[in-house]
């Protein structure tokens, strides 16, 4: 299953909160994580957790995830995600999980990284050939 995470979002009130017109056209785009991401199944497959590195994501999506951060509080949007398929008789692609959502109080979140956390992040930059700047 590694990198066959397809993950779709939809922010439905885009006008509203005057989000850039550049991005609205990847709205309810599905995204391909691929080498980005990283997964954990329980033994038992009870559970699965899939963690996205943005940093290894090309620019213009960093940016337009940069653009909109500070509107999530008041966005309504939906996310969804299921597996790539590559086989024909695994078609159609159906749904692993979906969720809505609408002001969330991000406010409440510390955004602040623990430090080994931030140093994982300063490897992982280096190994990509980027450099975050320093606290």
């Amino acid at each position: 299953m590694a990198s066959r995470l397809k993950i779709i979002g939809i922010v439905n009130n885009w006008d509203e909160l005057k989000l850039p017109g550049w991005l609205k056209g990847y709205n309810a785009k599905p995204v391909l994580i691929k080498k980005s991401g990283e997964q954990y199944c329980h033994p038992d497959a009870l559970w699965m957790d899939e963690l996205i590195n943005v940093h290894k994501w090309s620019y213009i999506a960093r940016k337009g995830l940069c653009s909109i951060m500070g509107k999530v509080a008041k966005m309504k949007f939906s996310l969804g995600g299921c597996v790539e398929a590559r086989e024909d008789e695994n078609m159609p692609e159906r749904m692993m999980f979906a969720v809505e959502g609408q002001d969330w109080p991000v406010s409440l979140f510390e955004n602040k990284l623990q430090e080994e956390n931030l140093a994982w992040l300063n490897r992982e930059a280096e190994l990509a050939g980027k450099n975050l700047p320093k606290r």
